[in-house]
């Protein structure tokens, strides 16, 4: 499974608008309920601090008398309220002097200590403790004990009603969200699609479409001025490559005549060299020879121009008549500006 941020920007904007909804759900569901719960809780309590009054003044007269079935007469009004566990009257003593279990409750039923008035939740259940008053004196002190029942079903109940919420407010907003989502996935997947096309044919050509005027229709206008940018360096590009290989080839032409031409004088000179009557020679500033023909080879009684060039070291010394002239030569030619570099 893919994270959230690789989800595509549909599915994001799904999820967005479907925990948009949950976040308003709950928002008003919960201070709702809570609301609910803490009136009914304040509710049970004053409902219970009513039946508590009643009982109290309907047994002033079983303790003034000390009429212990009187007083038993009066809790067994408590079957009544189903939602009453266990009750009890106490003397003003603070000694028990009447009880009352529900049925289906174990009977074994222990009185708590008298104590002043008070009203509490403990241990999954409510309790109230209140005065007996006769005449302006206190005569005793009732207790009751009632469950918790009406509260467990409220909770259940609005558990219930709020995760039915929650479930249709989420169907609706995943329903909705793939309308809602167009407008602004809609242009990105277009660009997303222009990007892949121009990628896919190298096609600079091709253009986004600009659907609206906000930021989407701004971010395709952009996009459709870059590509007119590359469109032109690819342009230009192109062009100077045509130009650079019609020099390269008009170089190249240009090269390939000069070959030739040096190729044709070569063996035009080696022609004249070879073929000459007369002996013809190169050689270094220093007397070397460096090449001959065979005339001059013959001349000088060599089998090959290849001999003479193995034999003789110096061509002045050795040739020259005047060894001396390869000096005056050597300085007319200087004089004349020549390169007598070996």
């Amino acid at each position: 499974m893919r994270a959230p941020r690789d989800w595509s920007i549909r599915d994001k904007l799904t999820g967005l608008f479907v925990a948009m909804a949950c976040i308003a759900a709950i928002t008003v569901s919960v201070p709702m309920g809570v609301f609910d719960l803490l009136g009914l809780r304040r509710a049970m309590t004053r409902d219970l601090a009513t039946l508590a009054d009643v009982l109290a003044r309907n047994s002033t007269a079983a303790l003034t008398f000390r009429d212990v079935r009187a007083a038993q007469d009066v809790l067994q009004a408590l079957r009544a309220e189903p939602s009453v566990t266990a009750a009890c009257i106490y003397k003003d003593d603070g000694k028990p002097f009447a009880t009352y279990v529900r049925q289906e409750r174990d009977s074994k039923f222990v009185p708590p200590l008298a104590q002043e008035q008070a009203t509490r939740f403990e241990s999954g259940r409510l309790i109230q403790f209140r005065r007996i008053v006769l005449d302006g004196q206190a005569v005793g002190t009732i207790y009751i004990e009632s469950d918790l029942r009406r509260l467990d079903t409220r909770l259940r109940e609005y558990t219930i009603a709020f995760l039915a919420t929650l479930l249709v407010t989420m169907a609706l907003a995943f329903l909705l969200s793939a309308r809602l989502q167009r407008p602004i996935s809609r242009p990105l997947v277009g660009l997303v699609e222009t990007a892949k096309a121009i990628s896919k044919a190298a096609d600079y050509s091709i253009r986004a479409d600009v659907p609206n005027q906000d930021e989407f229709g701004v971010l395709a206008s952009e996009f459709n001025g870059m590509l007119d940018q590359i469109e032109e360096r690819d342009r230009q590009l192109r062009q100077h490559r045509g130009q650079l290989e019609q020099e390269v080839a008009s170089r190249t032409a240009e090269l390939l005549t000069a070959n030739t031409q040096l190729r044709f004088a070569e063996e035009k000179y080696r022609t004249i060299f070879e073929d000459a009557v007369v002996g013809i020679f190169q050689i270094t500033p220093e007397g070397r020879p460096l090449s001959v023909n065979r005339a001059l080879a013959d001349m000088h009684g060599f089998d090959s121009p290849e001999q003479f060039l193995a034999e003789v070291s110096s061509v002045a010394s050795e040739l020259f008549v005047n060894p001396g002239r390869m000096d005056e030569m050597r300085h007319v030619l200087a004089a004349r500006g020549a390169s007598l570099d070996s």
